[in-house]
């Protein structure tokens, strides 16, 4: 593999910085590094507890995920 890759990624946190859910968005059109790109958010969780300006309990982020495959 080399050059860059993307997957896009939905990520839904609890206001405590519980990962609630996530999905693949965009796959990078390889499905292990799919699956890579998802545990490794997962093993990140917990996340910081949200502010408390974010009034809502839940939050859902949808994120580009850039990977260098030199």
């Amino acid at each position: 593999m080399s050059g860059l890759l993307n997957a896009r990624v939905n990520i839904t946190i609890q206001k405590d910085g519980s990962l609630s859910a996530i999905s693949l968005v965009r796959s990078t059109g390889i499905p292990e590094l799919d699956q890579a790109v998802l545990e490794s958010l997962r093993r990140a969780a917990p996340f910081p507890e949200l502010p408390e300006e974010w009034t809502k309990p839940v939050w859902s982020f949808t994120q580009e995920v850039q990977i260098n495959g030199r």
